[in-house]
C-alpha cells in the first residue's frame, strides 16, 4: 500500500521494522500533514483575498457608467462630478477652450437677456402656472425657464429630432471637432436669442452630437439644473404617453421625458416631442391630445394671462 508521503512500505514491513524506522516514518507522515494543513490555510487566505478584491471593485464598475447629468455639465463646459469617468477628459485643452467659451459666452446672454427676463416675469406674471407649453420652440429650455422658473412641467415641440447622446468617453482624439460642432449648433441662439429653423435642420444632423437632446443637455446645465433621469417617450394613437424602445418603428410622434431638479431640489420635468403642427400633420401626431392633459397658461396679444 502506497502510503500518502510516497512511501512504499505495506502494513507487514512497518510492522517488522525497528522502532528507530518506524518513528521516522511517523514524523514524515506528521510532518507532511502540516504541511498539507498549511497549504489549505495559504489557499482558504487567497481565496478570501479575492473575494474581498472583488466586492471591492463592484462599486467602482458602477462608476464606470457615466449619468446623464455628468454628460450634460461636460458637453455646458462644466466641471463633472470628480469621480465621474469624464474628469479625465476635462484636462483636455480643447475641453478647457470649450468651457472658457460657453463661460463668456453663457455669462454674456444672462447678463443682457436672461436676467432681465427673470426680473420682467417676477414683476409681471404673478399668477404662477405649473405647465408651460411651449409650440414650435425646438430646444428653447433657456427662455421657457426664463419667463417661468416656478413651472414644475415644461413641454417642448419642434421639428428637429431628439436623437441620443453617444458614450463621450470613446471621444478620445475627437473631442475638439465634436466641441466645435456643439457651439455651431448652439451659436445662433448665444447671438441673436433664437434658434433659426433652417440653420438647426442641418446643424443638427452634423458630426457625432446630433438631434435636440445635446442642446436641452447644455442648456438644463448651464441653468443650474441637475438631471435626476431621462427617458425616451412617445405618443400612442389615443395621445398617451409610452415608453420609447424603438425610436425608429412606426410614425408615432417621439420624444423624451427629462426629470430634473433646480436648487430647491425639488423634481420637475421637461417634455421634447419632435412633430410638425402645420394643419395637415398635427392631427395625425396626437401632440395636441397629450396637450389637452396639462393646465397651461394662456396668453392675451399684450403679453398678460388671459383670464
Amino acid at each position: 500500500m502506497k502510503s500518502r508521503c510516497g512511501l512504499g512500505r505495506d502494513r507487514h514491513t512497518l510492522l517488522m521494522a525497528s522502532p528507530s524506522f518506524r518513528k521516522g516514518w511517523l514524523f514524515l507522515v506528521l510532518q507532511h500533514q502540516r504541511e498539507h494543513a498549511q497549504m489549505l490555510k495559504r489557499v482558504s487566505f487567497v481565496a478570501a483575498a479575492a473575494c474581498v478584491l472583488l466586492l471591492g471593485l463592484s462599486p467602482a464598475r458602477a462608476t464606470d457608467t457615466v449619468s446623464a447629468d455628468d454628460t450634460a455639465r461636460f458637453l455646458a463646459g462644466i466641471s463633472p462630478a470628480a469621480d465621474s469617468p469624464l474628469a479625465a477628459l476635462t484636462k483636455n485643452r480643447a475641453w478647457q477652450q470649450h468651457a472658457r467659451i460657453f463661460d463668456s459666452a453663457f455669462g454674456r446672454l444672462d447678463q443682457c437677456q436672461l436676467s432681465r427676463i427673470r426680473v420682467w416675469s417676477e414683476d409681471n406674471l404673478k399668477a404662477p402656472q405649473p405647465t408651460m407649453l411651449y409650440m414650435f420652440s425646438g430646444p428653447d429650455f433657456l427662455y421657457a425657464n426664463a419667463f417661468f422658473p416656478k413651472a414644475t412641467t415644461y413641454v417642448l415641440s419642434g421639428l428637429e429630432p431628439v436623437s441620443t447622446v453617444p458614450d463621450l468617453t470613446a471621444l478620445r482624439g475627437s473631442v475638439a471637432p465634436t466641441l466645435h460642432q456643439l457651439r455651431v449648433s448652439l451659436s445662433t441662439i448665444l447671438s441673436y436669442t433664437f434658434f433659426k429653423t433652417h440653420d438647426m435642420r442641418s446643424d443638427l444632423r452634423v458630426g457625432r452630437l446630433t438631434g435636440t437632446l445635446p442642446i436641452l443637455y447644455v442648456f438644463l446645465a448651464r441653468s443650474g439644473k441637475t438631471i435626476r433621469e431621462v427617458t425616451p417617450v412617445r405618443l400612442n394613437p389615443e395621445g398617451a404617453l409610452q415608453p420609447d424602445v424603438d425610436t425608429d418603428r412606426g410614425s408615432a410622434t417621439h420624444g423624451v421625458k427629462i426629470v430634473f431638479a433646480g436648487s430647491d431640489g425639488e423634481e420637475r420635468t421637461l417634455y421634447y416631442f419632435s412633430t410638425n403642427l402645420a394643419n395637415d400633420s398635427v392631427k395625425s401626431s396626437k401632440f395636441l391630445k397629450f396637450c389637452e392633459t396639462w393646465t397651461a397658461p394662456r396668453f392675451d396679444r399684450t403679453g398678460s394671462v388671459a383670464r
